[in-house]
């Protein structure tokens, strides 16, 4: 007999090892329209997380329509890999550290909201620093604007975060593997499809089997990006529930 099962359930452990990323903090800081906006944005990361001016950083905007509103908003990705690789040397422990890939608070991303013309408080994906987090643009809620997901590694596997915006906030609505055992004999990957909603407007997500590229020896697998290759196996049918408001899947 199959029975539903809410999603936060079946990511009980995957949640464990990767703390959240959801921030309910609102936006807070309103961009001076005196400066070009990349000038805006790196002043804004650079308060926020107290990034001196010598400090080599890594920082990427992406644009898209985020909401209803009609307006231009963004994701700004901030990777500080050299922070992490001298903290790690200040502390006598770069070894140890180097076994986990540096694993700590070192990338964040930030929201932009184009109506309000405003930035975000910091959004901490706790991973390595090594990979940036990848950034991409879905229709998930609504087909009138995207949502938002994210990549980041956490030791030998990848993460796949979505968000939506609430109130002109990030909310995380969805998350699962991109695949875990990079380097070891037994792995297990996935690729996403999206699909029509069966309940609701927001779409399901089809979490397809994958095959992983293994990384070749004496590889350092923080650094190696596999190759994912689907399969036509569907691992599971996630879909919104609207008495849960959450996405949920049927379980044999």
């Amino acid at each position: 007999m199959k029975r539903m099962i809410l999603f936060g359930t079946l990511i009980l452990a995957a949640a464990c090892t990767n703390p959240s990323a959801q921030n309910d903090k609102p936006v807070n800081d309103d961009l001076q329209a005196t400066e070009d906006f990349d000038t805006k944005v790196r002043r804004h990361v650079e308060g926020q997380l107290s990034i001196p001016r010598k400090e080599k950083y890594t920082l990427t905007i992406h644009r898209e329509q985020l909401d209803g509103d009609g307006k231009l908003d963004g994701v700004i990705a901030v990777n500080r890999l050299a922070f992490a690789l001298d903290e790690a040397k200040k502390s006598d422990k770069t070894a140890k550290r180097a076994e986990i890939g540096f694993m700590g608070s070192y990338n964040y991303f930030f929201y932009y909201d184009g109506a309000t013309n405003k930035l975000s408080a910091p959004i901490k994906l706790p991973s390595s620093p090594y990979a940036p987090l990848v950034v991409q643009f879905e229709n998930i809620t609504s087909e009138d604007y995207k949502d938002i997901l994210i990549d980041y590694r956490v030791l030998s596997a990848s993460y796949k975060d979505f968000y939506t915006i609430t109130n002109r906030v990030p909310r995380r609505i969805f998350q699962w593997k991109n695949y875990d055992g990079l380097g070891k004999s037994t792995y297990e990957a996935y690729v996403f499809e999206y699909d029509k909603g069966t309940m609701v407007e927001s779409r399901d997500i089809i979490v397809l089997k994958a095959n992983l590229q293994q990384p070749p020896a004496n590889t350092d697998i923080y650094t190696f990006e596999p190759e994912l290759t689907p399969t036509t196996e569907i691992a599971y049918r996630f879909f919104v529930h609207p008495a849960h408001g959450k996405y949920v899947t049927m379980k044999q």
